[in-house]
């Protein structure tokens, strides 16, 4: 399930997001999402550490790098669109 589900993610902590989702672009990373002190995007085939070098080679404060891979009902989620109640 987790071969057929939702690539990992990276995630920033950064309190220069919009700085840090341009670079990511930048960088060719494809899904970037920036919120409230955190940017995301897919992970991609480019080494983890080679994105954070890149990132503060542009200037940007990370103060939280890694990479989020999907949890088993993520994956579950979206194969089928549905989730479970376990509390029923």
């Amino acid at each position: 399930l987790r071969e057929a589900g939702a690539a990992p993610r990276l995630r920033v902590e950064t309190p220069d997001v919009a700085v840090a989702a341009a670079a990511l672009s930048r960088a060719g990373l494809d899904g970037v999402s920036a919120g409230d002190g955190e940017v995301t995007a897919h992970a991609g085939e480019e080494p983890p550490e080679r994105i954070c070098a890149l990132l503060v080679g542009e200037g940007v404060a990370v103060r939280g790098f890694g990479v989020v891979r999907p949890t088993l009902e993520e994956v579950f989620v979206g194969l089928t669109g549905e989730g479970f109640d376990v509390e029923a």
